[in-house]
């Protein structure tokens, strides 16, 4: 099995980043799913501090503009959106 190396993320405290989370699927037309992502969007930027400056969800994937105050924060909040939307859109069916 192959292993799949990312490169490490820039990151500096105080800056908006531009980040994309991708789906197999144009989920993110259906009205439903556009309120859930927002909601775990709200819930987990709070969670972990990352404020969301403008967030465009376009058929097969969404844009974030945000900032965290950590490379941690940032990670964090990541990994956790993005297996929430999955599993929550995984039980919608």
């Amino acid at each position: 099995m192959k292993t799949h190396f990312h490169k490490k993320r820039n990151f500096t405290s105080g800056l908006a980043l531009h980040v994309t989370l991708m789906s197999c699927h144009s989920v993110f037309l259906n009205p439903r799913v556009r309120q859930i992502v927002d909601s775990i969007l709200l819930k987990y930027s709070k969670r972990f501090k990352v404020k969301i400056y403008h967030r465009a969800l376009v058929g097969d994937h969404a844009h974030l503009i945000l900032n965290a105050p950590s490379q941690e924060s940032l990670s964090n909040f990541l990994r956790v959106v993005s297996g929430m939307i999955s599993l929550k859109l995984r039980n919608l069916k």
